[in-house]
């Protein structure tokens, strides 16, 4: 319940500061053959995946979600993002709220600050994930024992119809998650070749590439309707 009320507060900051804007929605459906996350397999199979943004000026609000362990949970990721005025170059910050089975456990609910930075084809992301608990009971459970990070880093052009990007993925946040040790550092590269099928749908080979020796080579397929 905390963390939904630091994004609502973060909310109600922003907007008074707008002046005046129209309001815009989009959107998108996906289907993936593997669920794949920072260069971690989330689980065995596909997962339905979608998101919906509600866009103010220059505050977006929206939320992602997936089917999650083979259709069995969802996972329902709500967040805010706020483009800053810095002219050519495109940059942004925001929260993010993972939830899984949202409405009925929110005490799971891990949330994460980030910054993104954009010029041309280039593009970098830097995430930060602060150390978290919720009490069940008497008792502390610890979510995120450490503060941990994430920096990507993003290239991407179109050669013959089809759109090629690289993705440099490093830090803590993956690494965590598969040996535990927050002070261990992961990292990938994600090889992605895109083709738009036509003006709405469009579909995407990917190849993760494991640069470390806590994660695995990964291909899995994308195939996505955007309204």
């Amino acid at each position: 319940m905390k963390k939904m009320k630091l994004l609502i507060l973060v909310l109600l900051v922003i907007v008074p500061v707008i002046e005046s804007a129209e309001i815009g929605f989009s959107g998108d459906v996906t289907v993936v053959s593997t669920y794949v996350f920072r260069g971690l397999k989330q689980f065995d199979g596909a997962a339905l995946q979608g998101t919906g943004d509600f866009s103010y000026g220059p505050v977006n609000v929206g939320f992602w979600v997936s089917s999650f362990n083979n259709a069995l949970s969802v996972e329902t990721d709500p967040y805010i993002s706020v483009t800053l005025p810095t002219g050519d170059l495109e940059t942004s910050v925001g929260a993010y709220l993972f939830s899984y089975d949202f409405f009925s456990k929110r005490e799971y609910s891990i949330y994460e600050f980030f910054a993104t930075a954009g010029y041309g084809a280039l593009s970098g992301s830097f995430y930060f994930t602060p150390k978290q608990d919720y009490k069940e009971g008497d008792e502390t459970v610890q979510l995120v024992s450490d503060a941990l990070y994430w920096v990507e880093l993003s290239a991407g052009t179109t050669f013959k119809g089809a759109d090629l990007s690289a993705t440099i993925g490093y830090g803590t946040f993956s690494a965590f998650f598969t040996t535990g040790d927050a002070e261990k550092a992961a990292a990938n590269l994600l090889l992605s070749a895109g083709k738009n099928l036509s003006e709405n749908l469009s579909v995407s080979w990917n190849w993760g590439i494991a640069l470390d020796d806590y994660t695995d080579n990964i291909f899995f397929l994308r195939a996505g309707y955007g309204f």
